[in-house]
């Protein structure tokens, strides 16, 4: 009867291990529960808003990974299809499926699931273990043995420590048999009043957790504008070299046709030398097309693997963008740096994360200085004291023993604690002169975009004049070659002065915005959460007048002699 009594509570005992081990997929869930709901806490009081779309899971994440094959993700790389892609399509793709936005999701979670972790040390910390066991000595006797303990530990935020214990020993002995039971408890509590102790120094790890937490929701929430300007140029890019590629053919059909009418023009009025530049120049054209033709393909892979899609794909590019670029005005954007720096410290997620990180380092030094005092701690507990056995039927409460008193630890040996106590004054220094020249950083590239913007702006303006010059150019070439009064040098120059400048003029006019786009993020302030935000009006904060009449008409005015600055005057 006790043989069959003890192999029902060891199967018991099993069942609760099984049940306690399994289910993978609800320890997943519980996991992100818990962070998914930091991370929209933290996004909704840092940000002002929450993503509630924030989330790490991928088409594989829903599936086991023994059941995704290599051979899967071999031939979904070699996949091949035709598909129109335009710009707010390769946003929305790249959101999805990036490897890095991927990653920088991750690094979020992985942070937030660390805090999980710090925030449990301050729970109710649960253990129990049980451990059943049979042995037969050489005479005979049979001994079944259950040892079960059940325990829990709370740590206090004061630094102090509460455990609770109890043990439960069941042994059964057959050689005559019998049962015997033992069930000691434990209680104790200690309390640092010097080294470890207080709120602050205790839970500095919690604090730190916390903290980076937000940290690295701001840099995922600056990396999102950050990425979407990426994206963005790079798509504009490509629409800049398929221009480019435009113009190289249509230079390539003018020097065919002009090679053709050279050459009716040789028979009686023509020079051969003539005719042979027409035809050096159309090879030159033909040289050039599939060059440039080579690098858009080259360009449109490497974007591919930056949206995430397999090298095979076909994307059909939509112009739509570039045209209404070509058309649209160029925005005014003037403001001192001063005040363009001053609105990057208060915007700039990233730098908010660079002066909280110079706090951080204030607490560490608090902390090593902690490590440094003596061992002061205060103790008591109960243990529970059974004169006849540990009997159920017999346990009485009021049999106990209690302790108290005082630990007492000198700090006779601090070497580490000492070391780690400078370190954390110089890692101060050095995160206070990293302040210092992240925001030197910050004033450097605003004055640098600064200075660009006006310089691509000057630019553009140039490259549309010379656009509608050398269209004269060619015009009046064409005319005075028919009418014998030009060299075809004059004609193929003229050509040739067009294709730059065409060039040169898509090239400018993107290179405007690419800088605007620059500005606004090394501000912190461009929305990218709007619709054609790389066209859309982004107001910037404290700047008056920048978008008048008066503005507007000087973005469109032609530089003059006026706006170059002597080298004396500007070496001043």
């Amino acid at each position: 009867m006790e043989i069959r009594r003890w192999i029902l509570s060891l199967i018991a005992l099993t069942a609760c291990c099984l049940w306690a081990g399994c289910g993978r997929d609800h320890y997943q869930q519980s996991a992100d529960k818990e962070v998914y709901g930091i991370i929209g806490k933290r996004q909704g009081e840092i940000l002002g808003k929450t993503n509630s779309a924030f989330t790490i899971n991928t088409p594989y994440s829903s599936r086991k990974p023994d059941a995704i094959p290599g051979l899967e993700i071999i031939q979904q790389r070699l996949k091949t299809s035709k598909q129109p892609m335009t710009l707010a399509e390769a946003l929305k793709t790249a959101v999805a499926r990036s490897r890095d936005y991927q990653y920088q999701k991750e690094k979020v979670y992985l942070t937030a699931l660390t805090l999980t972790s710090q925030r449990d040390n301050f729970r109710p910390q649960w253990a129990s273990s049980s451990t059943a066991a049979i042995t037969r000595n050489s005479s005979g006797l049979l001994d079944q043995s259950i040892e079960s303990d059940f325990s829990v530990t709370q740590l206090l935020k004061s630094g102090g420590q509460l455990s609770v214990g109890m043990l439960n020993d069941v042994l059964s002995y057959y050689s005559g048999g019998g049962i015997h039971y033992t069930t000691p408890f434990l209680a104790t509590f200690t309390q640092p009043l010097l080294r470890g102790a207080g709120y602050k120094i205790v839970t500095e790890n919690l604090t730190q957790a916390e903290r980076n937490v937000v940290y690295d929701i701001r840099t995922f929430a600056r990396y999102e504008q950050t990425f979407a300007v990426d994206i963005t140029t790079s798509y504009f890019r490509l629409l800049q070299q398929r221009e480019v590629i435009r113009n190289d053919y249509g230079t390539y059909q003018n020097l065919n046709r002009a090679r053709l009418q050279a050459e009716a023009l040789s028979v009686d009025r023509l020079a051969a030398y003539q005719v042979d530049q027409v035809r050096q120049d159309e090879l030159t054209a033909m040289n050039t097309y599939i060059t440039d033709s080579q690098d858009y393909l080259n360009l449109l892979d490497d974007f591919k693997i930056k949206l995430g899609l397999a090298v095979g794909e076909e994307l059909v590019l939509d112009d739509t963008p570039l045209q209404i670029m070509q058309k649209t005005a160029l925005p005014m954007v003037s403001l001192p740096d001063d005040l363009a720096h001053r609105i990057a410290i208060k915007h700039r997620l990233d730098v908010q994360n660079d002066i909280d990180k110079f706090e951080d380092y204030k607490r560490k030094i608090e902390v090593a200085a902690n490590a440094l005092m003596p061992d002061l701690n205060v103790f008591a507990g109960v243990t529970m004291v059974q004169s006849q056995g540990y009997d159920y039927s017999r346990f009485d409460v009021n049999q106990y023993k209690a302790l108290g008193g005082i630990e007492v630890n000198l700090p006779l040996d601090r070497l580490n604690e000492r070391n780690a106590f400078r370190s954390s004054l110089i890692s101060f220094e050095q995160q206070l002169r990293s302040l210092a020249l992240a925001l030197d950083n910050v004033r450097n590239d605003i004055r640098e975009n600064l200075r660009t913007l006006e310089q691509k702006r000057k630019v553009f303006l140039i490259q549309t004049a010379a656009v509608n010059l050398a269209n004269r150019r060619v015009e009046s070439a064409t005319l005075l070659l028919q009418a014998g009064r030009a060299q075809m040098r004059d004609l193929l120059d003229a050509q040739s002065s067009l294709l730059t400048a065409l060039k040169t003029y898509t090239k400018a006019l993107v290179d405007f915005h690419v800088a605007r786009w620059s500005l606004l993020t090394n501000m912190g302030i461009i929305r990218v959460d709007i619709d054609n935000f790389w066209m859309a009006d982004q107001p910037i904060p404290q700047a008056e007048g920048a978008n008048t009449p008066a503005a507007r008409a000087k973005a469109t005015a032609l530089p003059t002699k006026e706006d170059l600055i002597p080298p004396d005057e500007l070496f001043r």
